[in-house]
């Protein structure tokens, strides 16, 4: 049986995703963590989860580093462009 993410995380979490940031902003070391992402003609479904998994996180000190391989699917630079653009 398939357990939803949210609905564990909720049940099993001790803090509200609030309360988690503001525990993590107090660490003493907070390292720059880069994720490398190389895509070439990802589905655009698969594409903006993954982002969107990325931006999502607790933890705020990470870059996303997009290495496209020259995909010529006209949505791959659409997603692309969009994310760009929000940063």
């Amino acid at each position: 049986m398939a357990l939803d993410y949210e609905a564990w995380r909720q049940r099993e979490s001790k803090c509200s995703r609030e309360e988690a940031k503001e525990i993590i902003k107090t660490f003493d070391k907070q390292p720059l963590i880069s994720i490398i992402l190389p895509v070439y003609n990802p589905m655009e479904k698969w594409l903006v989860k993954c982002i969107d998994s990325v931006r999502n996180q607790y933890y705020l000190n990470w870059e996303l580093c997009i290495a496209d391989d020259a995909s010529d699917q006209p949505q791959v630079k659409k997603v692309l462009r969009y994310f760009k653009e929000l940063d």
